[in-house]
């Protein structure tokens, strides 16, 4: 019998706050408290040589209608989740605890995982993804680049333009310049 990776089966992660999920009453009626250490195992699924992909859709434990309009709503900023994911730190300073240190990305992975990981899972690697020559011209200009910032500083990192087919749809106040 094949496993998971053998098979070709690419895992679809959520970076944002699995971390936080354990706080969540909800979480401990689905999972009882002895298994919740398999839960978000991402360094064993990339060690074992499953193919992940990530998203920054927000989580389910950090918008108002879970907690009845109470409570801060998070954005789910890409940089937040790159940071998490690297850290396993929650959005409000929630440190991880040692199962959950123990199955942290690295930048680089994390990275790829919300670029060219989708792109290929989306069977669009040709098209989308990366920024090459030929492919559409769908990318964001950061103010620094995650990959050699120091990791606590990730979460600082603004997005200054989105280019969309080439055009300028968002440019951030002072980073007119660097839009078409």
């Amino acid at each position: 019998m094949k496993n998971t990776a053998e098979l070709g089966i690419l895992g679809s992660i959520q970076l944002l706050n699995s971390s936080a999920s354990i706080q969540d009453e909800s979480f401990a009626r689905m999972i009882p408290l002895e298994q919740q250490q398999l839960a978000n195992r991402w360094r064993d699924l990339i060690d074992s040589g499953i193919y992940l992909i990530a998203n920054t859709d927000v989580p389910w434990c950090c918008t108002p209608w879970r907690t009845g309009g109470e409570g801060e709503s998070y954005t789910g900023r890409a940089m937040d989740a790159l940071h998490q994911g690297v850290t396993r730190t929650t959005y409000d300073g929630r440190v991880p605890e040692l199962w959950q240190a123990s199955q942290r990305l690295t930048v680089q992975e994390a990275f790829e995982m919300l670029t060219i990981r989708g792109a290929y899972a989306a069977h669009q690697e040709d098209v989308i993804g990366s920024i090459v020559a030929g492919k559409y011209a769908d990318f964001v200009v950061l103010s620094a680049n995650p990959l050699e910032v120091a990791v606590d500083a990730i979460p600082e990192i603004d997005v200054l333009a989105t280019i969309i087919g080439g055009h300028a749809e968002f440019c951030a106040s002072g980073a007119e310049g660097l839009c078409p």
